[in-house]
């Protein structure tokens, strides 16, 4: 009797002592057999690899062929900085302006930017026009801030150039440099395409091959070494793969350091990008290069055939009702309805703003029955289920700001900003109400000029200074403006990194500026001129004044409000 209640007590030690080890020694709990896994991956994507526990299946001969991904790149820097702040050398909320002061400017009346945002993409900065497949010399110029550090997390090439020169800036090394010592020694990659390579560190692009993501995969579900200590500390680690570093909704986006942690139907995973996928608490890990390197037509396959796998082999866990319980709590929207214009890819250049707009736009009404109907200008997004169809989708409450549809779609609004935000399955979307629909207000810009320019046959005029001032102070105000125009939408990208002349984007702005006061000047002359005069007295002048001057001041107000829609008016500097 004593024996078999010492072999049930032995039993319940070694329950209890496997279920609170973390999820990195139990990954291996679900096996995943080649045989039905692989044709499923390879059909949707070629050269799709996976990784179960420690075993890699599926790589192809060409598993050390380097390719360039901004976000395996990203991972692999990021896995560098949480391992600097278990060395003491980095910290997760000390302001980068300490550490680049040259580069980011310490403002106390604004948020300041730290490690934590860099790591999660929240920087806010503007995706430069211009792609480079390694970081400029000078990164100054695309250090443009759009957003308020931490409001939203969308894609940021640039904050990926300053994360990686924050690292070589603490290390005192370069960035290839300090991946070499930092994680790739650890992991005991000696490959030749790696940044160890004498070739690689000549150029500043850490280039990584489908073998190097291999090893990182095993290091994402194990956090292992090749000695098999650990590589990150246990809460560097928690950070990497659960720690939620940025929350939008507690039922929406959230970011940990490697990607966006997903949860559906009782299952969570964590995707560094729509070709790399990890299920940390099953073992597994699905990598398409093919995918990552850009291949949307195949994207949406991918994560259809990853969430067939993950029905078919991951079993459900019990998911904690925190996160609902929050969300129910929050207050109920007043009122999401309007036009949404996609903002993933925010641009400082305004004709990469004025296409976007016109191109990627949701339309969001709702009705009377509480559900939101959405219209779609394209599917402009990949959902982890089904592509939605363009045209319309009915999406239907689940929480405050929180709305799914029958296929399985989310549409998330922003609590704290009352809906200035929304993701539709990932995909940031921006609040522009009446002034998002670029191509109408585009259109009315011919008439503006040619009634503001009419302002002209008032030159001559003999009812005194104020008339012929107001004519003047209009067709200096249309020409600085038409001319600020013309500068943003032709040279602004020539000027900012061919020559790198901010100064001068600053001229034409402050002109543009100073153009928009000129004009609105005009609706007060208007309102002078018809409540004291001078006025015409006789003729066809007496006539036609009135609705001339109420011409040029409806014309003055549509072109201040264009000048907004596009992000002009009040902007003074390029940086």
């Amino acid at each position: 009797m004593r024996g078999l209640q010492s072999v049930l007590m032995l039993r319940t030690f070694i329950i209890v002592i496997v279920f609170s080890l973390p999820p990195a020694a139990w990954a291996q709990s679900v096996v995943l057999r080649a045989s039905d896994v692989l044709p499923l991956l390879t059909e949707a994507a070629p050269d799709t690899f996976y990784v179960n526990g420690t075993a890699v299946y599926g790589l192809s001969v060409e598993a050390e062929t380097p390719f360039v991904s901004h976000d395996a790149q990203r991972l692999a820097v990021s896995l560098v900085a949480l391992r600097l702040i278990d060395q003491g050398k980095l910290s997760l909320d000390t302001p980068v302006a300490q550490i680049l002061p040259e580069l980011i400017e310490k403002n106390p009346f604004r948020v300041a930017l730290t490690l934590r945002h860099l790591l999660t993409e929240t920087g806010g900065f503007a995706v430069p026009p211009v792609t480079t497949d390694s970081p400029p010399e000078n990164l100054a110029p695309f250090l443009i801030e759009l957003r308020t550090p931490g409001q939203v997390s969308a894609p940021d090439p640039t904050g990926l150039d300053l994360l990686e020169l924050l690292v070589a800036r603490t290390t005192s090394q370069s960035v290839q440099e300090t991946i070499a010592l930092e994680l790739f020694k650890p992991l005991g990659i000696h490959d030749k395409n790696s940044a160890t390579d004498s070739a690689t560190l000549a150029s500043k692009t850490v280039t990584l091959s489908p073998k190097i993501l291999a090893h990182l995969a095993i290091l994402l579900l194990r956090n292992e070494q090749s000695d098999g200590t650990a590589y990150l500390s246990d809460l560097s680690y928690e950070m990497l793969m659960e720690g939620v570093l940025w929350l939008f909704h507690p039922l929406g986006p959230e970011r940990c350091a490697a990607g966006y942690l997903q949860r559906r139907a009782g299952r969570s995973w964590v995707e560094i990008n729509p070709g790399f996928v990890v299920f940390p608490r099953e073992g597994a890990a699905f990598i398409s290069p093919r995918v990552m390197v850009g291949g949307s037509d195949i994207a949406v396959r991918f994560k259809q055939a990853i969430w067939r796998i993950a029905e078919e082999n991951f079993p459900p866990h019990s998911g904690s009702t925190t996160r609902l319980e929050a969300a129910r709590a929050l207050a109920p929207p007043a009122d999401l309805g309007g036009r949404y214009t996609r903002a993933d890819q925010p641009s400082a250049w305004l004709r990469a703003r004025v296409d976007n707009m016109a191109e990627n736009w949701i339309r969001v009404n709702e009705m009377a029955d509480g559900n939101l109907r959405v219209t779609m200008s394209s599917p402009a997004h990949e959902a982890f289920g089904d592509a939605p169809p363009q045209g319309t989708l009915t999406f239907q409450p689940k929480a405050p700001y929180h709305y799914t549809s029958d296929s399985g779609e989310r549409l998330t609004f922003s609590p704290v900003r009352a809906g200035g935000y929304l993701y539709l399955d990932g995909v940031l979307y921006r609040y522009t109400g009446l002034l998002g629909n670029i191509p109408f207000l585009l259109s009315l810009l011919p008439w503006v000029f040619a009634a503001l320019t009419s302002a002209a046959l008032h030159l001559q005029s003999n009812l005194g200074k104020p008339w012929r001032r107001m004519a003047l102070f209009s067709l200096i105000g249309s020409a600085l403006i038409g001319g600020g125009l013309y500068a943003e939408w032709a040279l602004w990208p020539t000027v900012m990194y061919e020559w790198d002349s901010p100064a001068l984007i600053t001229l034409w702005r402050s002109g543009l500026n100073i153009g928009l006061m000129l004009v609105l000047s005009l609706p007060l002359f208007a309102l002078s001129f018809v409540r004291r005069g001078p006025m015409p007295e006789k003729g066809w002048a007496l006539i036609l004044a009135g609705p001339h001057l109420a011409l040029i001041s409806i014309a003055a107000m549509t072109l201040f409000l264009i000048t907004v829609a596009v992000g002009l008016a009040g902007t003074f500097t390029a940086l």
